[in-house]
């Protein structure tokens, strides 16, 4: 069964009982979801309240908290310590991962985004061959000639307009595309700590401040189902921002199926396979990055698989 996502937008409180998140407001309830079921709990209002026992529940249950701040982006994400029965012997692998590694993970994670992203744009433009075609073979270990950084120039204004710039301080489409990015990247971060692995050991993000930065790696080839879904809610031109009915599509997007090395399964789900195939790659040496690909938007997805 597939994990689901929940967010709270309201005044409310939460709590656990018999294994349930039990959502509430003014003593009367309003709603449950079992433990279980849950992936991602998504906390968007100021005055929503939660138990203690809530969050300590969450983490056993393997279930990401994200917390939003007032422009409803996520500003802090809340994540189970022990994610992985050998987890210290996986991070020690992590943590003495030699560089040939290192560079063989980033370039398969790039070639795998690169084509993502010719599949979106191309989907964008109905078919039609796009300059990203066969970049993503060009990407050598460790994307020195960074063709990362190429296709992004020539994705970007073909994708939102000539006009446009992926500025993640700017408005508009760009505020939209935070907010996805976030949502995918509080997935992954729950990814990598089911694998054993930690979030703050990546392979080629090192920002200093940033506590998720093989998150930040692993969640490269999904960006472009976010870049999809916020091309669809730009359809007029009109300006758009983050409010309930932009919320909606993008908080689905860790549901929406995609491929990884020919089976279909949940985006939350494919998460979680290609950050374990990282880890077998680290710790054995050996394998492929599992990375997920997106399918047709017109696609009928069936469920292949159980989470």
């Amino acid at each position: 069964m597939t994990r689901r996502t929940v967010e709270i937008s309201s005044p409310s409180h939460l709590r656990v009982e018999h294994e349930q998140l039990v959502i509430e407001r003014d003593g009367q309830r309003l709603g449950q979801v079992p433990l279980e079921d849950l992936g991602v709990l998504v906390i968007d209002h100021p005055h929503a309240t939660m138990s203690r026992h809530l969050l300590s529940s969450c983490a056993r249950h393997d279930a990401t908290v994200v917390v939003s701040d007032e422009k409803h982006l996520p500003s802090a994400i809340v994540l189970p310590i022990e994610g992985h029965s050998v987890q210290t012997e996986t991070m020690r692998a992590q943590a003495a991962m030699t560089e040939p590694t290192r560079k063989r993970l980033w370039q398969q994670i790039v070639r795998s985004k690169i084509k993502a992203q010719a599949f979106v744009l191309a989907e964008s433009t109905n078919g039609m061959p796009t300059p990203l075609d066969g970049m993503g073979a060009k990407v050598r270990s460790g994307d020195p000639d960074n063709i990362e950084g190429q296709a992004a120039r020539l994705y970007w204004p073909r994708m939102f307009g000539q006009e446009f710039r992926r500025d993640p301080d700017q408005d508009g489409i760009n505020t939209l595309l935070n907010y996805g990015y976030a949502i995918i990247r509080a997935a992954t971060a729950r990814a990598v700590c089911a694998a054993g692995l930690h979030p703050s050991l990546g392979i080629h993000h090192h920002n200093r401040y940033d506590a998720l930065c093989l998150a930040s790696d692993l969640m490269e080839p999904a960006r472009p189902l976010v870049d999809r879904i916020v091309l669809g809610l730009n359809t007029d031109g009109a300006p758009i921002e983050v409010n309930a009915a932009t919320k909606e599509p993008l908080l689905k997007v860790v549901h929406e199926h995609v491929l990884v090395d020919k089976r279909e399964f949940p985006l939350l789900l494919a998460l979680q396979t290609l950050a374990v195939s990282v880890r077998r790659v680290i710790t054995e040496g050996k394998g492929q990055v599992q990375a997920p690909l997106p399918l047709p938007l017109n696609h009928v997805s069936v469920e292949s698989s159980q989470d």
